[in-house]
C-alpha cells in the first residue's frame, strides 16, 4: 500500500531557497508605520528578514521557500505507468 504524499514529505530531503519580495505600501507615512509593518511581516511564517523604508514606502522581505524536485520523490510516489497483463 502506498503511503500518503504528506507522510512521504516528512521523510524526504528538502531544498531551501530564499526569495526577496518587495511590497509597496503607499499608506506608510510615519516611523510607527515602519515599525508596525516590520513586526507584522516578521510574525508571518516563513519570513526570515524584513526591512521597511519610509523614504521609498516599501517593505522588502526575504521569504524561505521549499523546493521539491522530481528527483527528491521516492520511487513509490513516481507516476504509475500503464501495463497490460493480457
Amino acid at each position: 500500500m502506498k503511503k500518503p504524499l504528506s507522510l512521504a514529505l516528512l521523510f524526504m530531503p528538502l531544498a531551501w531557497a530564499n526569495k526577496q519580495v518587495t511590497i509597496v505600501i503607499k499608506q506608510m507615512t510615519c516611523s510607527l508605520c515602519v515599525i508596525s509593518v516590520n513586526q507584522a511581516l516578521r510574525a508571518t511564517g516563513g519570513v526570515i528578514k524584513v526591512k521597511s523604508s519610509l523614504k521609498t514606502r516599501q517593505a522588502v522581505a526575504f521569504v524561505r521557500m521549499i523546493l521539491i524536485t522530481r528527483s527528491c520523490l521516492p520511487p513509490s510516489l513516481e507516476p504509475a505507468t500503464a501495463t497490460s497483463t493480457t
